[in-house]
C-alpha cells in the first residue's frame, strides 16, 4: 500500500508505527533507506519547538507582579498592632475595658465572701462551688467543695445583674507572706469579656490591703496563658521555705508566682499603660511622617 494514506493530523507515535509497520512489511521503495536506530534515536529525543511569548509580553508580567510585591510591603509596613502589642493604636481598647465599663455602671460587682454562715453568701458560695466543678471537670468536686466551704479560705465572686458568672477561691497565709489562688474560673458564656483580668486586679488590690505582696498558684496547661498575661511567671523567686508544705500540691500542674508592686493601683494600670502606648504610637506617627 501507498503510504500516502496517513493522515496529517495523526499523532506522532501513530506515523512512528505506521513507518515502522511499513519497514517490517519490505515496502522500502516508499520509504527510502531506512536505519532502525537512527529513527527512534531522532523520534524520541527531538523536542517540538515551543513557542516563545514576546519579551515585551514576559517583562509586563514581571512588572506587574514586582509591583504588586511593592505594594504588599507598603501595605505590611503600615503601623499594626503587631508592632505595638495587642492593644496598640489609640482606637483600641485595653484587655478589661468592658469590663470595667459594666462595674461602673453597676452590671458588675466583686465581693469577697467566706463560710461565715450567712444565708446570701452560702448560696453565692454553692454556685461559684459549680461553677469551678464545671469548668474544673479533672478535679474532684468533694474535693472543690471542701476549700470552697472551708473556712480558713476566701472567694471572690462577680456578679453580673446579681447573678454568679465566675471568681475565685484563695487563701491567705501572713506569716509566710503569700497568697494562694487555689480556684479560678468564669463561665463559658461571659468568657473572653475581661471578666477574668478584671477579677485578678481586684484580687490583687485585697491581698495588698491585708500586708501580703506575693501570690502563688498551681496552673494547669490551660490556665498557664491567662496567668501569665495577670503578671504570673513559672519562675518562683518566693524563698522555697515559705511557701513549701503550705500550699497544695497538684499533680501536672505548674507553679506560677506573682510579685504585687505596693506602688501600683492594679484597678487603673491598664488604663496607664494605654495612655502610654497611645503617646509611644503619636510620637511613631510623627518621625514617620
Amino acid at each position: 500500500d501507498d503510504a500516502s494514506y496517513i493522515p496529517a493530523k495523526t499523532q506522532r507515535i501513530s506515523t512512528h508505527r505506521l513507518r515502522l509497520q511499513a519497514v517490517e512489511t519490505d515496502d522500502m521503495e516508499e520509504l527510502g533507506e531506512f536505519d532502525v536506530n537512527t529513527f527512534f534515536e531522532e523520534s524520541f529525543t527531538t523536542e517540538v519547538p515551543r513557542e516563545e511569548e514576546p519579551k515585551e509580553k514576559i517583562n509586563s508580567n514581571v512588572r506587574r507582579v514586582s509591583s504588586n510585591l511593592f505594594k504588599k510591603r507598603i501595605i505590611t509596613a503600615e503601623p499594626s498592632s503587631s508592632l505595638l502589642g495587642p492593644e496598640a493604636g489609640p482606637e483600641l481598647k485595653h484587655r478589661d475595658a468592658l469590663a470595667k465599663e459594666e462595674e461602673e455602671k453597676g452590671i458588675l460587682e466583686f465581693v469577697v465572701i467566706s463560710n461565715d454562715g450567712e444565708k446570701q453568701n452560702m448560696i453565692w458560695l454553692t454556685k461559684i462551688k459549680n461553677i469551678f466543678s464545671a469548668q474544673l471537670p479533672k478535679m474532684p468536686k468533694e474535693y472543690i467543695t471542701r476549700l470552697v466551704l472551708d473556712r480558713k479560705h476566701k472567694s471572690m465572686v462577680i456578679l453580673k445583674s446579681k447573678e454568679v458568672v465566675g471568681g475565685t477561691t484563695f487563701r491567705l497565709f501572713p506569716p509566710q507572706g503569700f497568697c494562694e489562688i487555689v480556684f479560678c474560673a468564669i463561665t463559658r458564656l461571659n468568657q473572653v469579656k475581661g471578666y477574668g483580668t478584671r477579677l485578678m486586679s481586684h484580687v490583687k488590690e485585697y491581698v495588698k490591703k491585708e500586708g501580703l505582696f506575693h501570690l502563688l498558684t498551681y496552673a494547669d496547661n490551660f490556665a498557664i496563658g491567662y496567668f501569665k498575661k495577670q503578671g504570673y511567671s513559672t519562675r518562683v523567686s518566693l524563698d522555697k521555705s515559705q511557701w513549701a508544705g503550705y500550699i497544695k500540691d497538684y499533680d501536672g500542674g505548674t507553679l506560677m508566682h506573682c510579685i504585687i508592686d505596693p506602688k501600683i493601683n492594679y484597678l487603673t494600670a491598664p488604663m496607664m499603660v494605654k495612655a502610654q502606648r497611645e503617646c509611644v504610637y503619636n510620637k511613631l506617627k510623627e518621625y514617620s511622617n
